[in-house]
């Protein structure tokens, strides 16, 4: 779902937003995700006000009951809620012509003309379910996330003689579990000039919550790299903070086992 908004002309207060209903009996609860990094569950108290039981959801929401999930996955950060059974209800605009105490110390009136893309993603649950389990989105709604966050990116020329020296080209041996995503991979500074690249890189990767292995995904990388990256010669890798300034010896290394979670290594080539 593709939709445009522009309220910029209306004279007057308005907070627009889009419901979607359906069968699924959630009793008042649903997830959101925190930061795109795991999922909270969220629970619509009567009580309170409208305002207090919207949350923000910067990639996912889903509501279920025992046989089906709902998952409604964005590009980016909107407030959401589900005030009641089968429904999601997700902001997309709002005009205040007075200070709603939010820290603007004004009204918001300056509206521009807003474009929000949703992707709605229906699943069956298979199998029981224990109230332990951690929530989290399943392997196939990630890989759709990933899919609109981060759309592929196509260059083209306008000159027909243009050559192309190497048309394609990997430095992985296979591909990747599909519950681990590459955040980044940046070269490094050298330390005597900051200005000047190393033969160092940071490696930053998301391992998913799907996964099935006992080892990390980086762990893997820094006791089997040959067998993992290709035509590059590597000299040593170490798992490293994310900032890549403090690293971590082997010995002093302990394999995580969070849900899902961030990791950094730093690799440098020959």
């Amino acid at each position: 779902m593709e939709i445009s908004s522009d309220i910029s002309k209306i004279n007057k207060d308005l907070e627009l937003i889009m419901r979607i209903n359906s069968d699924v009996q959630n009793d008042g609860i649903f997830y959101t995700d925190s930061n795109g990094l795991q999922m909270l569950k969220r629970k619509y108290v009567t009580d309170l006000p409208v305002q207090g039981n919207y949350y923000p959801a910067t990639s996912a929401i889903y509501i279920e009951d025992k046989q089906l999930r709902l998952n409604l996955l964005v590009p980016h950060s909107h407030g959401v809620t589900s005030p009641y059974d089968g429904g999601i209800e997700i902001m997309l605009d709002r005009k205040m012509s007075n200070d709603d105490g939010r820290g603007m110390s004004e009204g918001v009136e300056d509206n521009k003309m807003v474009t929000s893309t949703f992707w709605l993603v229906p699943e069956s649950i298979s199998g029981s379910k224990t109230g332990s389990e951690v929530p989290s989105l399943s392997l196939n709604t990630n890989l759709q996330s990933l899919r609109l966050q981060y759309p592929l990116i196509t260059l083209f020329t306008d000159n027909g003689e243009a050559r192309i020296s190497n048309p394609e080209l990997s430095f992985v041996s296979n591909a990747w579990p599909s519950n681990v995503h590459l955040v980044n991979l940046r070269t490094l500074s050298t330390q005597e000039d900051y200005t000047m690249p190393s033969n160092s890189s940071l490696m930053i990767v998301h391992e998913r919550s799907d996964s099935c292995e006992k080892q990390s995904f980086v762990h893997r990388v820094i006791k089997n790299h040959k067998s993992i990256f290709s035509q590059v010669k590597i000299r040593s890798v170490y798992k490293s903070s994310l900032t890549g300034t403090i690293l971590f010896l082997e010995e002093n290394f302990t394999p995580s086992s969070t849900i899902s979670k961030l990791q950094s290594c730093k690799i440098t080539f020959r």
